[in-house]
């Protein structure tokens, strides 16, 4: 197996626990806080709740594959020429 592969495989055999960690943390806290936050309404900050938490999915796991080992090294820097003619 390539070694990038298994560093990326390990990348993400930490960083996704730790979002799923911290999502679930922030659910069953963030409850609370958004029903007194809509007087009581239940509904509305369940609903409210359940999709900041897959915005937190989103963000955590986009931002893990943006700064991941592999996705990183493989980043090359491009320099526009504005004439079109390679330097």
């Amino acid at each position: 197996m390539d070694y990038k592969v298994l560093t990326y495989l390990l990348y993400l055999a930490v960083t996704v626990p730790l979002a799923i960690f911290a999502a679930r943390t922030l659910y069953g806290n963030g409850k609370v806080f958004l029903q007194d936050v809509f007087d009581g309404d239940e509904t509305l900050a369940e609903a409210v709740n359940h999709l900041l938490v897959v915005g937190f999915y989103r963000l955590n796991l986009d931002a893990a594959k943006i700064h991941s080992p592999v996705v990183a090294a493989e980043r090359t820097t491009v320099v526009a020429n504005p004439w079109g003619a390679p330097r």
